[in-house]
C-alpha cells in the first residue's frame, strides 16, 4: 500500500505537537515523529511541502505557516514523496474548509483516498481537479487576459478576491507549472518573478463516435440505435459550454470508478450484463452510474423485449491547449506600453520554446485498447 496513512497536528508554544486527527484509526504516530516532522519543517524557515525519512520511515508533508497545522503522509519507502504533493496541498485545504465543528473528521477516509490515487490519475483528470480549484482556474483566467503576471501581483490580487489574509501562492504556481499551463522566469527589471501563461484549459462535450459504430458492429436494434440519435442530435445543436457545464463534467471525471466506466463506455456501448460485470474494477458501481447520469454523460436504452444498453450521451474533453490568441495580448500590450518590453520579449520566447517542444507535431487522440465486453 503506496500511503499507509494520514495524520494532522498542530503546534504550539506551550503544548508543543498536538496530533489532531490520523487515518486509519490504528494508524501509529509517536511523539517522536511529530517533532521531528515540526522540525524539518522549521529549518525550511516557512510554510510548504518536505519530504523526509525517519529510519525506515518515509514521510511527505505540508505546513499551512499562517494557521499552524501540519498535514503529513506516510509511504511505504518505495513511493516517491513528491509524486502526493499537489494531493496534500488540495487535502489541506479541505481540511481547513471543513474545521468547523470537526466536520473535516468524517471527511478523512475519502480524502486520504484521494491522496492515495493521485500518482494514477489521467492528465485529464488532473486538468480537470486544477479547474475545480477556484484558486487555481482564477489565476489562469486572470493572466488569460494579460498573459502574465509578477507572483507578487496575482497574491494581492487573489487574497482580494477570496477575502482570504493567506493563500500559498508558490504552492498553487508549482501545481500549474506541472501541468503545463504556466511557467515561471526572472525578468531584470521585476523585483517577483513572473509567471507566463504558456497553455489554457480546453474543456467540453463531444460527441461519443464510437458509440453508434460499435452499436452497428454489435447489430444493436435499430429502435435503440434511432432512439439514441433522437437525443443526441437535438442536444449537441443546442450545447454551448458553460463554467458551471465544466464544472458538472470535472467532478464526474475525477471519481476514479466513474472514470473506469466512462473510459469503457468511450470504446462502445454495454449491456446492463456487461456493466454488472464492472463490479470487478469499481468499488461502487451503483454510485459510479449515478455519478456519469447525473452529469448528463449516460443514457440508458431499452429495445422491444426490455434490455438494456448503456450509451455515453456525449464525452468529454478535457486537455491543454496552446495560447495562440496570447500573440495579440503580447502585441496589444505592447502598443498600449501595458508592459516593460523585456517581459513581452521574454513571454515570447518562452511561447516559442513550448510550441516547437510540444505543438507543432500533431498529435493524434488514443484511447484504452483493453479488451471490453459488450456483454
Amino acid at each position: 500500500m503506496p500511503v499507509i496513512g494520514f495524520f494532522i497536528f498542530t503546534w504550539d508554544s506551550r503544548t508543543a505537537t498536538v496530533l489532531k486527527a490520523k487515518y486509519p484509526d490504528d494508524l501509529e504516530v509517536s511523539k517522536d515523529i511529530l517533532m521531528r516532522i515540526y522540525q524539518s519543517h522549521a529549518y525550511e524557515e516557512g510554510g510548504g511541502f518536505i519530504s523526509l525519512t525517519i529510519g525506515s520511515l518515509n514521510i511527505a508533508s505540508y505546513f499551512l505557516e499562517d494557521r499552524k497545522y501540519y498535514f503529513s503522509l506516510l509511504l511505504s519507502i518505495e513511493e516517491d514523496p513528491d509524486m502526493f504533493e499537489d494531493a496534500l496541498i488540495d487535502a489541506a485545504k479541505e481540511v481547513m474548509n471543513s474545521l468547523k465543528d470537526d466536520k473535516y473528521l468524517s471527511l478523512l477516509p475519502s480524502i486520504t483516498q484521494r491522496i492515495r490515487i493521485y500518482p494514477k490519475l489521467e492528465y485529464e483528470q488532473k486538468l480537470a481537479m486544477a479547474y475545480l480549484d477556484k484558486e487555481k482556474r482564477y489565476i489562469i483566467e486572470r493572466i488569460v487576459d494579460e498573459g502574465s503576471s509578477t507572483i507578487t501581483e496575482l497574491l494581492g490580487w487573489l487574497k482580494d478576491k477570496l477575502n482570504k489574509k493567506f493563500i500559498d501562492i508558490d504552492a498553487i504556481v508549482s501545481s500549474l507549472v506541472k501541468l503545463g499551463l504556466v511557467k515561471t522566469a526572472s525578468v531584470k527589471v521585476l523585483t517577483s518573478d513572473v509567471v507566463f501563461l504558456v497553455g489554457d484549459f480546453f474543456i467540453t462535450r463531444i460527441p461519443a463516435a464510437n458509440s453508434i459504430l460499435q452499436a452497428k458492429k454489435f447489430n444493436l436494434p435499430n429502435n435503440v440505435i434511432n432512439e439514441y440519435l433522437d437525443e443526441v442530435k437535438p442536444f449537441f445543436k443546442k450545447y454551448q459550454p458553460t463554467i458551471e457545464d465544466n464544472q458538472i463534467i470535472c467532478k464526474a471525471i475525477i471519481d476514479p470508478d466513474a472514470y473506469k466506466i466512462l473510459k469503457v463506455l468511450r470504446m462502445t456501448p454495454m449491456t446492463s450484463r456487461g456493466i454488472k460485470k464492472m463490479k470487478r474494477k469499481v468499488g461502487d458501481l451503483n454510485n459510479a452510474i449515478k455519478k456519469l447520469w447525473d452529469a448528463g454523460l449516460i443514457r440508458i436504452l431499452k429495445d422491444k423485449k426490455g434490455k438494456e444498453y448503456y450509451f455515453l450521451k456525449s464525452d468529454i474533453r478535457i486537455e491543454k491547449i496552446f495560447p495562440l490568441y496570447l500573440l495579440n495580448v503580447i502585441r496589444r500590450s505592447y502598443n498600449n506600453r501595458l508592459m516593460a518590453n523585456l517581459v513581452l520579449i521574454e513571454h515570447l520566447n518562452i511561447l516559442k520554446e513550448i510550441y516547437l517542444s510540444d505543438y507543432h507535431k500533431k498529435s493524434s487522440e488514443t484511447y484504452a485498447t483493453e479488451e471490453v465486453e459488450f456483454e
